[in-house]
């Protein structure tokens, strides 16, 4: 069963309020194209955080930690022992072999018809900015890492906007993947992070593909001021199973309201949601004759 969407988000969505914030599973829901022809997908936060491990001069004892902190989902600490381990060589050659060659399916599809003037992503890899620069709209379309100039202009003009917040693959040297990368990006790139904090402020957060143990939703949450109020909220849609408390904190602490679905069966379900969401947006905008 597909979700049942709140008409407040397709309200939202239609009047280009929102800014749709793409995790993990957005990038795990794309097939990946290996030797021989091959498919299969790209790894999971705790599957990428055992392949860096691997990579890691880390002594026994390291690993033994690395794997205790994985298996109490405290990915933050795991990644912080792996990196101070792991030559910047190495690290560079996992996340390029991880997220290459990948095909884009529904969920970006769908992402791209919701057509929102600014979208976010804490992913290394460019699935969704593939997309959106093919065929005729690809100059309509401009992609900035947390490192890059020029957002202010980007923001006064019409083009539609990716903002990478943890950086690029293919640029590895400046991914975040730890707390200290974090605060080191955010020390260096003051205007960057100001200017994403009044974005935060003024539209709707939408959060596809997280799961509220990633770590990079947690350095989001943790760190920046993403708030609502009981009139305007955000979104992040989530497997179902969520403790009743932890959704409570979620709404109380970053008015963030829980969209669960069943993931028995896989999470192709969101996708399927998503691209129904993107009908009733366009169906919405007909009736209100929005461009």
């Amino acid at each position: 069963m597909t979700i049942a969407w709140d008409q407040a988000l397709v309200n939202e969505l239609s009047g280009r309020r929102v800014i749709p914030f793409l995790g993990a599973g957005a990038t795990m829901a794309c097939a990946r194209r290996r030797a021989a022809g091959m498919l299969d997908s790209t790894p999971s936060w705790p599957l990428l955080l055992q392949l860096l491990a691997e990579a890691a001069s880390c002594s026994p004892d390291d690993h033994r930690y690395v794997e205790e902190l994985s298996e109490k989902e405290r990915y933050l600490d795991a990644a912080q022992v792996i990196r101070a381990n792991l030559r910047t060589q190495e690290y560079g050659r996992v996340l390029a072999d991880e997220f290459k060659n990948l095909e884009t399916g529904a969920l970006h599809e769908a992402v791209l018809r919701l057509d929102q003037r600014v979208v976010m992503t804490t992913n290394y890899d460019s699935a969704y900015e593939d997309l959106c620069v093919q065929g005729q709209a690809r100059d309509g379309y401009s992609v900035l890492n947390y490192y890059d100039p020029g957002l202010v202009n980007r923001l006064r003009s019409p083009t539609r906007l990716i903002l990478k917040l943890h950086g690029s693959a293919k640029h590895p040297e400046r991914t975040v993947l730890t707390r200290s990368e974090y605060f080191k990006a955010r020390a260096e790139n003051p205007r960057f992070f100001s200017l994403v904090q009044s974005l935060f402020a003024t539209h709707t957060l939408f959060f596809i593909g997280y799961s509220l143990s990633d770590p990079d939703i947690q350095l989001l949450l943790e760190n920046t001021n993403v708030g609502g109020d009981e009139l305007y909220r955000h979104y992040a849609v989530v497997p179902a199973g969520t403790h009743q408390a932890v959704g409570r904190a979620m709404s109380d602490a970053y008015g963030i309201n829980l969209i669960e679905y069943d993931s028995s069966s896989g999470h192709q379900v969101v996708a399927d949601s998503l691209t129904e969401l993107a009908d009733l947006v366009e169906t919405e905008r007909g009736r209100l004759a929005i461009p």
